[in-house]
């Protein structure tokens, strides 16, 4: 098999051309109109066959075309493969019936020795995607490639045709037949997936997309994309396809038209339910895919490629590295093919239509025979752009996986909640949006009889005057809590400890309430007996040791209680005794301080509960406390005072019941620092990247921990700017290897290239309203601002900057100077020490380096736990 690609330039050339080739018998002649009208192209197939009356010819209308390593614009590209071995047969359509054609080309053109199908489509006017499903149900086995036609994107001038011509055709196909072809059909795909999944809510037939998320497409680009790329749509846009997984395949679709209704029609289907991500690729990934396949095929004796690229691939990378793509492909053997409004791609015995790819088939007959490819330099053109967008694919990626990690555990911990608390979830209107089984089992209520429901109709009269309340406190944004008695569906009642609490989004808008209740309705009835019995009991004069006897009875059997006297246990239960792991008799006259965790803020916790049980009567407080062999236990309690007459203003006793909450708060925690973790991983990928040791970030944490709180911030202040303070140099990201870690000086404008990492490191992280990324945010724009206004990257001056920025600054030039890095040794310290003091009310705020200087001991001891281990 030998090919000889070709433009067309005129008829004397075309003929001169042709005449070489007509004592060949097998010619397939493929034609790629970039530049004319059905009545030219016509015009050209009968002005081939005058010459070779033999040839079979596939014709398809073109936005761009391929031939010999190279691509055009409006131009026609003519492929004419010559074979020894192979016989074509061609078949053209008229009808739009894809199952009907489908049965026809099974039954007239395939055999048993076809090798490959290739298919034109009509794109406006045949459903391509359906024939193609056919097809996979009549010869699942046959490779069939191909695509729909292209114009110049106004989708109103595609056309087909085979030798009978080109009017009215609305598909085009070919079959190779042989007992020697090879055929090997790929394709690249290089684009990652990045961000949730999103699912496909309403669509039609013909690759529509009305709906995503149950948002309107339009809208779904403009959130993520931005209002340029929603606004200029499908002109712009096609950088990002939508992608999902079909099977095992990963297939990308690009919008190309968009309809008057808002919705977007795309290069193939895409059915409803479907779970969809935008993609993103830059042009290192297309080179990285390119060496990819040419490594698959050196060793195979290709004879030539027929290439079916996307209309979007030209569009994306024309500019860039298209030209390294086709060559490099051409270099092996001769290349040919047009780019496509859709590709034709077999797999696994199935067929699609892809869009963003570039899909081939290498073809050889196993004859040796003259190439007549030329053969091109490979030059991959690309930039710095290039290497940021590279960087930041992989930077979002990766925290994109961080992300589903953290809400992978966040979904463990909430699955866990829903089985084992009561669960109501409401709207700002009050009405319920969902509910869990256990809430439906005590309610007795079906989910669809619940749905929609004023939360306020669950209320008994009884609970009424609670409503008001409610809505005062969580319209405030605090948390509701307190006891209520509710209805249920059976008009009986079911008493809950209710917690109500707003869920508020990162644009700081409430999104909905979550109620949590925990079942007390045997508890509450028993205290309304137990109070009925009382009164019973006070009007016969009946002894109130009874009373309490009886009252301790029932709380005996429900839950851990204790009764307390001046700061001494007087009472403790089986219960208690088993949550604390001590008898009643080792616990009996202890001071309560038994089970706290030794705090020296103990007197202060006794003093606030004592002063609140004045008060109120009552209280509640979640305590940190130890069991006998030290194990800590975090334990919510309610204490209620004991008084001799219910207006006196002082108490005898006090009863508590005590929850073990332990798990529940290890779970709160372990999440809060999965968080922590996650952004300290991302601010260790910053420093990574040069070639600086890891534990500069984490000594910088440190150094800025202990100078904020020797500046006096409070300990939570503190703990913000240890968290966020690794994420520092975060902007880095974006600055190219070479500068980065050049081992000498850099040049001025490799120092303006480096300066712009503190202003990228905002942009990356001032989308979040989040305290840490914020404050983060705040500090890799400023830790590079001088005190006298000659820093960058906005030159503020003074107390203009901010103070996390100035305490940062100090523990991140302290540290550079007294360690080693990739283009100096570390300093010895009282050279340091010189140059930070000389740079008081200059470079740095005077205030912190007298704080430096003063406790420079601490500063050394971080430097020794966290030195460099080379």
């Amino acid at each position: 098999m030998r090919v000889v690609n070709f433009t067309y330039e005129d008829g004397e050339s075309l003929k001169n051309k042709l005449i070489l080739l007509k004592e060949e018998s097998n010619i397939f002649i493929q034609i790629f109109c970039g530049a004319r009208e059905k009545d030219e192209a016509n015009s050209l197939v009968k002005s081939i066959l005058s010459h070779l009356p033999q040839a079979k010819i596939l014709v398809s209308s073109s936005f761009a075309e391929i031939s010999d390593g190279n691509f055009y614009k409006n131009k026609t590209s003519i492929c004419v493969s010559i074979f020894k071995k192979t016989t074509i047969k061609t078949m053209s359509f008229k009808e739009n019936n894809p199952l009907s054609v489908a049965d026809e080309i099974t039954s007239k053109l395939i055999s048993p020795n076809t090798k490959l199908l290739i298919v034109f489509g009509n794109t406006m006017q045949f459903n391509t995607n359906k024939l193609l499903y056919y097809l996979t149900k009549n010869i699942p086995h046959i490779i069939v490639a191909g695509g729909n036609a292209s114009d110049d994107l106004a989708f109103k001038n595609t056309f087909v045709g085979t030798n009978e011509g080109i009017s009215d055709v609305l598909l085009a196909c070919a079959v190779l037949d042989s007992d020697v072809l090879q055929v090997f059909q790929d394709y690249i795909f290089e684009y990652v997936r990045i961000g949730l999944d999103m699912v496909v809510t309403e669509c039609e037939e013909g690759g529509i997309i009305k709906k995503i998320n149950n948002t309107p497409i339009i809208d779904i680009y403009k959130r993520y994309l931005g209002k340029y790329i929603a606004d200029t749509l499908p002109e712009n846009g096609y950088e990002f396809p939508l992608t999902f997984y079909d099977g095992d395949l990963l297939v990308g679709r690009s919008a190309f038209i968009r309809n008057q209704d808002g919705s977007l029609r795309y290069g193939g289907d895409v059915k409803k339910g479907t779970k969809v991500k935008f993609g993103v690729a830059s042009s290192l990934d297309v080179v990285n895919g390119v060496s990819k396949k040419l490594a698959k095929l050196a060793t195979k004796n290709i004879d030539a490629f027929y290439v079916y690229s996307c209309v979007s691939r030209y569009l994306y990378s024309k500019d860039t590295v298209l030209d390294y793509n086709i060559k490099a492909f051409n270099n092996i053997a001769p290349m040919s093919g047009f780019f496509t409004y859709g590709e034709i791609y077999h797999t696994n015995d199935k067929n699609y239509i892809l869009n963003n790819t570039n899909t081939y088939i290498a073809l050889s007959e196993g004859i040796n025979e003259p190439k007549t490819n030329t053969i091109h330099e490979l030059e991959p053109k690309s930039g710095i752009f290039d290497v940021i967008i590279y960087g930041l694919r992989n930077l979002s990626f990766v925290s994109n996986n961080d992300y589903l990690e953290v809400m992978s555990i966040f979904k463990q911990y909430k699955d866990l909640l829903e089985k084992s608390l009561i669960l109501v979830y409401f709207n700002n209107n009050g009405e319920i949006i969902d509910a869990n089984n256990l809430f439906l089992k005590i309610s007795k209520y079906k989910r669809e009889e619940i749905i929609g429901k004023k939360f306020s109709s669950l209320i008994s009269k009884d609970s009424i005057n609670n409503i008001d309340n409610i809505w005062n406190v969580i319209k405030s944004r605090e948390t509701f809590q307190g006891v209520l008695k509710n209805k249920s569906a059976d008009s009986s009642s079911f008493y809950t400890k209710t917690i109500i609490k707003p869920i508020i989004n990162s644009k700081d808008e409430v999104m909905l309430y979550v109620c949590t209740m925990d079942d007390i309705t045997e508890l509450e009835i028993n205290k309304q007996n137990l109070q009925n019995s009382v009164n019973i009991l006070t009007e016969v004069s009946l002894q109130k040791d009874n009373v309490i006897e009886n009252y301790q009875t029932l709380l005996d059997r429900s839950t851990a209680m204790v009764r307390i006297k001046g700061e001494r246990f007087i009472d403790v239960n089986k219960s208690c005794e088993d949550m604390f792991g001590y008898t009643k008799i080792q616990m009996l006259d202890k001071h309560i301080s038994l089970i706290f965790k030794p705090s020296k803020d103990i007197p202060n916790i006794l003093n606030t509960i004592k002063n609140v049980l004045r008060e109120k009567g009552y209280a509640k407080f979640y305590l940190n406390c130890i069991d006998s062999k030290n194990n800590p236990l975090y334990v919510q309690i309610y204490l209620m005072a004991i008084k001799s007459s219910p207006n006196s203003s002082t108490y005898d006793e006090a009863i508590a019941i005590l929850h073990n909450v332990t798990e529940l708060f290890k779970m709160q925690q372990e999440l809060e620092d999965v968080q922590k973790e996650v952004l300290y991983a991302m601010g260790t990928i910053s420093e990574g990247r040069s070639r600086e040791t890891g534990n500069h970030i984490k000594r910088v944490a440190e150094y800025t921990y202990l100078l904020a709180n020797l500046y006096g911030l409070d300990k939570k202040q503190a703990e913000l700017l240890k968290i966020a303070s690794p994420m520092h140099d975060i902007g880095k990201l974006a600055i190219p290897d070479a500068i980065l870690n050049k081992p000498g000086k850099l040049t001025d404008e490799e120092f303006d290239i480096m300066k712009t990492h503190a202003q990228k490191g905002y942009d990356m992280l001032c989308w979040s309203n989040r305290a840490i990324l914020k404050t983060a945010a705040e500090i890799a724009l400023t830790h590079h601002e001088w005190w006298n206004g000659k820093g960058y990257p906005r030159g503020l001056r003074g107390e203009e900057i901010p103070l996390c920025g100035r305490i940062v600054a100090v523990a991140d030039v302290f540290d550079a100077l007294s360690q080693d890095r990739c283009y100096k040794k570390a300093w010895p310290i009282n050279e340091v020490i010189e140059h930070m003091v000389k740079n008081k009310d200059i470079q740095f705020d005077g205030r912190i380096i007298d704080l430096l200087v003063k406790n420079i001991d601490d500063f050394l001891n971080i430097k020794t736990i966290y030195e460099d281990k080379f």
